[in-house]
């Protein structure tokens, strides 16, 4: 009986050997340069290679091959949501759900502060016997740092160390610890155990908890501080292959693409085959402060227009940009303008020769002030620019100012010539928003573990409700 030996191996072995040949049956151009690919082959799990134009071309001849995409590059989209949410203690889907108790939430971000009270496995249960994954040994990062909580905690930097680009040794560990604290922060909105008394130097002072405190959460670092403060898609690749193998159930990646058209977006097509494998992904819009692709047109006719020297000073929409009297009585069209957002934060101050401040108060938290939910003006706005008819984000969540975990070895606030670190810091971005959607889809998996991931997304953007009477508004 005659046997292929393509068949005594997998595809993914397949392709390695395919690559391994080439490299000695090829003879390379010294005038090519290798680049990284990120190759799809038919019934393999997704690898990546650095190759030449001539090796590529070679690899794409292969009746396994389906497509090739270039190594892309990503970014991060950086106490009382629970109840902004309506979660309830006594009642509702937090009981019912069992807070999200047996759920496995994998975060992909720039890591973990593992000894962070947000962390503790207080009152949670052992692994379950289901779970692969694992926790590695690296720079101030133990095994021993895991927990009945914090069950996983891996790194992926492949992708970064192929390219030649080095970790900041000053602003970063080589292990799956976080330096910056954006892991620390998206991981602990989604799961964070209760933490009574915290607060950000005093503000939103009360107990944390994260829309499923009782989820178990495993951390996939793929993202580093570099000189070119990037993440490598095919590093984000290889820690969600890694996550489905590990048997999460639940996905967060608040980090993302500069804006590819969908169908070459690694990240989408990625989690294309995380749902295939019944794992809800929830990924960030991004933070490109609300551009629509269809914006209204204004049409301006019969009025002066100013122009600051090349068009700079003026064009830069800022107060000091305008000499008043050439304004008054008229409107300034501002594309985006710093100074109103502050504005707007916090209060206008009068602006006089020599300002003064009569009083100021501090450790203040004002609940109910705005109308809320509110598009927040960070938040990219759809509809998409190829195909209109595909309207994003699906889902809104809370992204603006929330409270979470972070790592208490960088400043967060600076008082005079001394800064401040916390152990709980306020952050803003989709990257906030992300995890929240994931606390809430871990719920619904507890409660049904039965619905596949587009139940999940049903649910989500069916039963969801405004909190008052009016359509959600953009918040500018």
């Amino acid at each position: 009986m005659k046997m292929s030996f393509s068949h005594l191996i997998s595809k993914r072995a397949l392709l390695s050997l395919q690559l391994f040949l080439l490299g000695f049956v090829n003879a390379v151009s010294e005038s090519e340069e290798y680049k990284t690919y990120i190759i799809h082959m038919d019934h393999s799990d997704t690898p990546d290679a650095r190759l030449t134009p001539s090796q590529l071309s070679e690899i794409e001849k292969s009746p396994f091959h389906i497509a090739t995409y270039p190594e892309s590059f990503g970014k991060w989209f950086t106490t009382y949501t629970p109840k902004f949410l309506g979660l309830q203690q006594s009642f509702g889907i937090w009981p019912a759900a069992s807070y999200g108790a047996g759920v496995i939430v994998g975060i992909l971000d720039t890591g973990i502060w593992p000894e962070s009270e947000s962390f503790n496995d207080e009152g949670m249960s052992p692994v379950p016997q289901r779970w692969k994954g694992k926790c590695e040994n690296g720079t101030t990062f133990s095994p021993s740092a895991c927990n009945w909580k914090l069950i996983g905690a891996q790194t992926f930097r492949k992708g970064l160390q192929a390219a030649g680009v080095q970790i900041s040794k000053e602003q970063d560990f080589n292990s799956v610890r976080d330096f910056m604290g954006h892991g620390t922060h998206t991981s602990s909105t989604a799961v964070s155990n209760y933490v009574p008394g915290i607060s950000h130097f005093g503000y939103a002072r009360g107990t944390a908890r994260g829309v499923a405190p009782a989820a178990l959460l495993a951390m996939y670092k793929v993202s580093w501080a570099t000189t070119t403060k990037s993440t490598f898609a095919t590093d984000l690749l290889a820690g969600m292959e890694q996550a489905i193998l590990d048997g999460v159930d639940i996905m967060s990646l608040s980090l993302g693409i500069d804006q590819p058209p969908y169908f070459k977006d690694t990240i989408a097509i990625a989690s294309l085959s995380v749902i295939e494998k019944v794992i809800f992904v929830v990924c960030s819009a991004g933070n490109d402060q609300g551009t629509s692709y269809f914006p209204e047109s204004v049409f301006i006719t019969d009025l002066p227009l100013y122009f600051g020297k090349a068009n700079l000073s003026k064009a830069m929409c800022n107060y000091a940009a305008l000499d008043g009297e050439e304004v008054v009585k008229k409107v300034v069209f501002c594309d985006y303008s710093a100074e109103i957002y502050a504005i707007d934060q916090l209060g206008e101050l009068e602006r006089g020769e020599k300002p003064k401040v009569k009083s100021m108060r501090f450790v203040l938290t004002r609940l109910g002030t705005e109308s809320a939910p509110q598009v927040a003006l960070f938040s990219l706005e759809g509809p998409n620019p190829i195909s209109p008819g595909l309207l994003k984000p699906d889902i809104l969540a809370p992204g603006f100012e929330g409270l979470g975990a972070v790592s208490p070895i960088i400043p967060y606030m600076q008082v005079g010539k001394y800064d401040l670190a916390s152990d709980y810091a306020i952050m803003s971005g989709t990257s906030m928003s992300a995890p929240h959607v994931a606390g809430v889809g871990a719920l619904l998996k507890t409660l049904h573990p039965e619905w596949s991931p587009a139940a999940i997304r049903s649910a989500i953007m069916t039963i969801a409700y405004a909190n008052m009477p009016m359509i959600i508004l953009a918040q500018f």
